[in-house]
């Protein structure tokens, strides 16, 4: 039972081009690079990598190198994970999923509620936010102010007053009304996908099957393509890396209130309930439109978490089930169970197609640690009502170095195997900065993780306090 390593791409080793590891006339008694850093690894005690492509221009085209690499790792006995993303969030294939099929893209619905009351009878011209437009809505007002409630018995459906400039022009009705415009957009300006510290790029949409399944044509067939011979002996799993709905990251500072969006969703939510999404959009949106409001609303998000479930989690799911692999990674943001609902809906409805759940923990320090015991446990939960014997964390000092803080310790590091491991972790990829400790200290440090591994396994957790996800 050992941990896992994150095995940089393999377009460089320790910065050197793949080039100079793999392909050029060595004497025979000299070892290649290539070799030279797997034999460190297993000097230091690694059982495992965790591996891609590499990620120049030529990303899922040139695979002579990772089979290369895989082919030395499998001759010393290691695990390998597959990453399937050039960068994150996994997705997008590194553009090449929206550059084949740009209708793919992720769209939200935005809400624009005009901050004053309208007073009928009157006339009155709206200039439209930029956006396709899905409906113009005037609601009765409860009270008379700015932050009233709204009825949605008695809304006039102005849609039809809007000319091809974004413009409507239309006559107010007796008496106090919200203005209220619900329109399309790409998501893309504010979101994760915009801002993650690997590139920016626009995203797919996740309540879209088609979109999932171009994705993991474009990505997964590429890999088995490429590496069938080590698909379910070497290759033991591949990694998703924080896909989500892609809302903005900063709700508050955003114009308009917004929400994941597919043309599928109106037939969907109406074979469901029954009746038209309109009424959950705008419980959804608003603070306030009657008793109804909460109902509608969970409606609403039900259907989005199912359809995130089936877009994206499903299609990766089988397709790993299929080729006799395992599909593990972790989602964004998962530590804020009140964000769960904006980035896929339901983190359980997504978290159960993952084969070994899994989380990411960016910093050592036990203070951090401490305040953070809600993600193991969520991930470690999944698995557990599911019957699945693995929890996958990313561990790492990540949050240290950005803010170039002082280097955690090897304490540091060991208290955090401690944390995830009593909380049900038993799978740790590393993402520390490990090349300042010398390799009979990481031997010694990967012994200790492994024998945690191979003593907690050997029990079941025995929890005293139930907690109902909402």
């Amino acid at each position: 039972m050992h941990s896992l390593c994150r095995f940089v791409e393999p377009d460089s080793v320790h910065k050197r081009s793949v080039s100079h590891l793999v392909g050029q006339e060595e004497p025979r008694h000299t070892l290649t690079l290539l070799e030279q850093e797997v034999l460190r690894l297993q000097r230091r005690g690694f059982g495992g990598v965790v591996t891609n492509v590499g990620w120049g221009n030529d990303y899922l085209k040139n695979w002579q190198p990772i089979q290369q690499v895989i082919a030395e790792l499998k001759k010393k006995g290691f695990v390998v994970y597959l990453y399937d993303e050039k960068g994150y969030p996994s997705g997008s294939a590194g553009g090449l999923v929206l550059e084949k099929y740009p209708h793919f893209e992720a769209i939200g619905m935005m809400a624009y509620r005009y901050p004053r009351l309208l007073r009928g009878p009157a006339d009155y011209r709206a200039d439209l936010p930029d956006g396709q437009l899905y409906k113009a809505l005037l609601l009765p007002a409860v009270e008379d102010h700015e932050n009233s409630p709204v009825e949605l018995k008695g809304l006039v459906d102005v849609t039809h007053c809007a000319d091809r400039y974004g413009t409507l022009r239309f006559t107010i009705p007796p008496g106090r009304w919200v203005f209220v415009v619900l329109f399309k957009r790409r998501l893309y300006d504010a979101t994760h996908c915009m801002l993650s510290y690997s590139e920016p790029r626009r995203y797919i949409n996740l309540l879209e099957s088609r979109a999932g399944r171009a994705f993991v044509n474009i990505t997964h067939e590429r890999y088995f393509k490429a590496l069938a011979s080590y698909f379910g002996s070497t290759i033991k799993a591949i990694f998703t890396d924080e896909p989500s709905l892609q809302p903005p990251l900063n709700p508050a500072n955003w114009p308009y209130h917004v929400l994941p969006w597919s043309d599928i969703l109106p037939a969907a939510f109406r074979r469901r309930y029954g009746r038209s999404i309109d009424e959950a959009l705008l419980a959804t949106t608003l603070n306030d439109v009657g008793p109804r409001t909460s109902s509608l609303r969970r409606d609403f998000w039900e259907l989005i978490a199912d359809k995130c479930a089936e877009g994206f989690f499903v299609p990766v799911e089988k397709w790993c089930a299929k080729h006799r692999i395992a599909a593990t990674g972790h989602l964004l943001w998962e530590e804020s169970i009140s964000r769960h609902v904006s980035l896929e809906g339901s983190y359980f409805r997504a978290m159960r197609h993952f084969h070994i759940p899994g989380i990411d923990m960016l910093s050592s320090r036990p203070e951090f640690l401490m305040n953070s015991c809600i993600v193991p446990k969520l991930a470690a939960s999944v698995a557990r009502l599911l019957g699945k014997s693995e929890v996958m964390s990313e561990a790492s000092n990540h949050n240290e170095r950005v803010r170039r803080e002082k280097a955690v310790t090897l304490s540091e590091i060991r208290s955090s195997m401690n944390w995830h491991f009593a909380l049900g972790v038993n799978v740790i990829t590393s993402y520390y900065d490990l090349d300042r400790f010398s390799d009979t200290t990481m031997r010694h440090l990967n012994r200790y993780v492994a024998r945690l591994g191979a003593m907690l396994r050997r029990g079941e957790p025995v929890t005293h306090v139930a907690v109902l996800y909402p």
